[in-house]
C-alpha cells in the first residue's frame, strides 16, 4: 500500500499477473452517493509495466468489473 487516506482513497502497487518487478498502479476513490458510496478503481501501468499493459489491461478491466459487481450484489443482499 502506498497511501491510505481513509475514507476517501487507497493507492496501491498491484502485483497480480505482474509480479513485483513489473507492478501496475491502483487508486480507489470512495465518495459517498445517495445512501451508498460509489467505489472508483483507475488501473493503469506503471514504467515498469508498460511493455505488458496493452496484453493485460483487458482482463484487468474484466476483473475490477467483476469485484465491484460482487460489492453491489453484496450490498444489495444485506
Amino acid at each position: 500500500m502506498r497511501e491510505w487516506a481513509p475514507p476517501h482513497r487507497l493507492v496501491l502497487d498491484f502485483y497480480v499477473a505482474s509480479g513485483p518487478d513489473a507492478p501496475t498502479d491502483v487508486t480507489i476513490t470512495f465518495t459517498a452517493e445517495g445512501d451508498g458510496t460509489r467505489v472508483t478503481v483507475d488501473h493503469r501501468p506503471t514504467a515498469a509495466s508498460a511493455k505488458i499493459w496493452t496484453e493485460r489491461a483487458p482482463r484487468y478491466a474484466a476483473s475490477w468489473e467483476r469485484v465491484l459487481e460482487c460489492l453491489r450484489t453484496a450490498r444489495r443482499d444485506r
